[in-house]
Formats: C-alpha cells, sequence, structure tokens
C-alpha cells in the first residue's frame, strides 16, 4: 500500500512569492502581490516554489511590455 500526499500549497506558494488564494478544481490559485492579479498553475505544474515565482514573473514582464489600455477621446 502506498500513501500519496498531497504538497502545502500554501508554503509553495508563500515562497515562491505569491499569496494563496486556495485550490479550486484542480487548480493552485494564487494573486500577485504587487498588483492582485489572480493566477492558476494546475496542482501537477505547482511542484515547487520555483513554479509559482515563474508565473509570477511572466505576468510581470507582460504587463511591463503591454500596459494597461487608455481611453482615446476622439
Amino acid at each position: 500500500m502506498t500513501t500519496f500526499t498531497q504538497p502545502d500549497y500554501r508554503i509553495i506558494v508563500a515562497v515562491g512569492g505569491g499569496e494563496y488564494v486556495g485550490v479550486v478544481r484542480g487548480c493552485v490559485v494564487f494573486t500577485d502581490p504587487k498588483d492582485g492579479y489572480e493566477m492558476k498553475l494546475f496542482t501537477s505544474w505547482c511542484k515547487g516554489p520555483e513554479d509559482v515565482a515563474m508565473a509570477i514573473k511572466a505576468h510581470r514582464e507582460f504587463v511591463a511590455d503591454f500596459p494597461r489600455w487608455e481611453k482615446v477621446e476622439k
């Protein structure tokens, strides 16, 4: 008989630099503490803090490259 233990995603997300929200439908949900953007990683993809840190880094680089749209008046 084998025992499978689920990793503690709260610790993984905290060490990775995010704010843990919960596990929803097989996804670990967390937010970027800088802007509150909500992200999800499949539980199978969230093996360690590096995965969370990479997701946050990718989000921040995307936002830096493509700032929010501004309304243009005609």
